[in-house]
């Protein structure tokens, strides 16, 4: 692990789990072929209303965070899906619009232990 000085003490600095070039350039397409794929089924608005349904169903105890009207997160959601698949190409780009991402799901009390399960949900949705 790498160590970064901090005045005169020093402290570990933890190293993302990100995908490296290679691995972003190797599931690239698959990612945007599976969102297309998706996109000529369902709209947008209807991907985000799938993954509510089955985010609340597969994962019930994660309700509580969703303050806004289901069809407005909804939304926002697919939105922000459509922005990453798009972004994916760039690893620069994806790691920008991700961390954005970051402090807003930190604050909700989004922990490390849900985004398996969050993938899963989404998973299923571009299954459908």
């Amino acid at each position: 692990s790498q160590r970064t000085a901090v005045g005169s003490r020093r402290r570990r600095v933890k190293r993302s789990a990100g995908f490296s070039a290679w691995e972003a350039a190797a599931y690239s397409p698959a990612i945007c072929s599976s969102w297309k794929k998706a996109l000529s089924t369902h709209s947008l608005q209807a991907i985000g209303l799938i993954f509510y349904d089955k985010l609340f169903e597969m994962i019930p105890e994660v309700q509580h965070m969703f303050t806004s009207a289901k069809e407005l997160q909804a939304s926002k959601f697919s939105g922000m899906l459509c922005t990453i698949v798009n972004a994916v190409d760039s690893q620069s780009d994806l790691t920008h619009k991700l961390r954005e991402l970051a402090p807003m799901h930190l604050q909700k009390g989004v922990k490390s232990e849900h985004l398996p399960r969050m993938g899963e949900v989404l998973f299923a949705v571009l299954r459908e």
